[in-house]
């Protein structure tokens, strides 16, 4: 376990998530709740043919919503003095590239800040989504989020 002071000593460190591929039936089921269905999302014969990219592509939320899947694998440490970490938003998202269906994609994710607020911290992150066929992001992004601190009994 370590704690929020231990977490600012590992501000500017990179971390390498885990490779995930997001699958057709992924992006078929993202179209459906959502409504962000366009062919070049959703008709893998008609991107074949009408796309430069030669097949469908993933949607740009359902990347961002991969976000939290990149930070927890690997699995990232528990914070002894912070009960629950959530997503407090974004300062900057760019989708630099398309992402091909199916491709493998990891995340690098380097801490920028634990900015202390009392009764909680807010953690700003660097993110970029990378893929084995990309040298450079297709996804950049500064994601925040709020870590509230656990209350201790008086």
């Amino acid at each position: 376990m370590a704690t929020l002071a231990q977490l600012k000593t590992r501000i500017g460190v990179e971390r390498v998530s885990d490779w995930r591929v997001i699958t057709q039936d992924m992006v078929d089921a993202h179209a459906a709740l959502t409504g962000d269905a366009d062919l070049f999302h959703n008709d893998v014969a008609w991107s074949k043919t009408h796309t430069p990219w030669g097949g469908t592509i993933v949607q740009g939320f359902l990347l961002l919503s991969h976000f939290t899947w990149f930070m927890r694998h690997p699995a990232q440490e528990a914070l002894d003095d912070v009960e629950m970490v959530m997503n407090y938003g974004f300062n900057k998202i760019r989708f630099v590239r398309p992402v091909l269906t199916g491709t493998a994609l990891r995340a690098r994710t380097t801490l920028l800040e634990v900015d202390d607020r009392g009764a909680r911290a807010v953690l700003r992150f660097a993110v970029a989504i990378e893929s084995e066929a990309q040298s450079s992001p297709h996804v950049v992004a500064e994601w925040v989020g709020s870590a509230q601190k656990k209350t201790v009994p008086a």
